[in-house]
This record gives structure tokens, sequence and C-alpha cells, in this order.
């Protein structure tokens, strides 16, 4: 099994395998897209692919899913709301978070993607808003995927070079990046974000 994956994080097509779960998270928060990206950065480091080519593909994956989430949440946000109107704490709740995005939408969309499943509550929240256009989102969401991946790359790197075992490297990085994400979920903004959704 080892030499499997030692071969496919060597290929070009790790490439697409972490693009291609990098977009579907927004849809499904629980797959590994940070973890998947920071063991090809530390496999990169040993020349099998580009860590460069990686952050962009990494970027790129992120605004792309938003994109298609926004779209998606928008077009079935009139269902949504429909099912909101039945059950008053949830539509308090939504109220609530759509009036924080409505304010703070880009520090919202760029916090949210450091946060674990905020990508997904903030996106799918920004597109069913009808007062947050797509014009106004896209822009953040490129912020906030540039950022991310920047950081998430620079973490796979800073580990490969401190190192000299990928596996070792991979999971020091892997601990690193869960733990940033939950101490940024303690803090005000995340806390507010969970009681608003």
């Amino acid at each position: 099994m080892w030499p499997d994956i030692d071969h496919l994080l060597a290929s070009p097509w790790v490439y697409l395998v972490v693009m291609a779960l990098i977009m579907c998270d927004v849809y499904l928060p629980v797959l590994p897209s940070g973890t998947s990206l920071i063991v090809a950065t530390v496999y990169a480091h040993t020349g099998a692919t580009n860590e460069l080519a990686l952050l962009g593909c990494a970027a790129l994956a992120s605004t792309t899913g938003d994109w298609l989430a926004f779209r998606l949440a928008s077009r079935g946000s009139g269902r949504l709301r429909a099912r909101l109107a039945r059950r008053p704490s949830l539509a308090r709740a939504d109220d609530r978070l759509r009036s924080m995005l409505r304010h703070h939408t880009g520090r919202s969309v760029v916090f949210a993607r450091f946060v674990p499943a905020g990508r997904c509550v903030v996106t799918f929240a920004c597109g069913s808003d009808p007062d947050i256009s797509a014009r106004r989102f896209q822009p953040w969401s490129a912020v906030a995927a540039i950022c991310w991946a920047t950081y998430t790359v620079g973490l796979g790197y800073l580990n490969a070079l401190l190192f000299h075992t990928t596996w070792i490297s991979a999971v020091v990085a892997v601990v690193a990046l869960f733990t940033v994400g939950m101490l940024l979920a303690r803090t005000r903004p995340a806390t507010e974000l969970v009681k608003s959704s």
C-alpha cells in the first residue's frame, strides 16, 4: 500500500487529487484537503512535484469550489428560507449569521477558511443571502483561498526543511494545522459564527 501512495505523491496526478479534495471539502468538510496538501508539499520538497504549482492549484481549487457552492446556495435560497420559516429558532440563528456576514463579509470569509467547517457555513450562508452578491463575495473568497493555500503549503515546506523523514514532517505539519484551526475556532469571532449558525 505505501509504495502506491509514494507513487501517487510523486506523480502529476497528485495535483488533480489535491484539487478535487479542496474543491469538494466546501460540501463535505470532513475531507482531508489540508492534510493532503501538506503531505503533497512535504513530498514536493523531495523534488517529486513543485510547491508553487501546488500552492496555485490549491488556491484555484478553493476559489472554484467556493464559487460553485455560492451559486448552488443562491439557487436554493428560496427553499431554504421557506424551511427556516417553519423553525423560528433556526430562523433567528440564520438572521444573526446573515447580519454578521453583511457587516463583516471580508473578515468572515477569510477567517472562516481557517476554522473547521467554517468555509462550508459561510459560503452557503453568503450564497443564500440576496444582499450578498457574487461580486462582493468572490474577491474575498480568492483572498481567503490564497491565504489558506500559502499558509498550508508553507507549513508543509517548513516541516520538510526541519525534518528529514517525510512522514514525520507530514505528521507534525498536520498536527500544527489542526491545532491552529482549533485555536482559531475558540476565538471570539468563531464563537459568534457558531452561535449565529
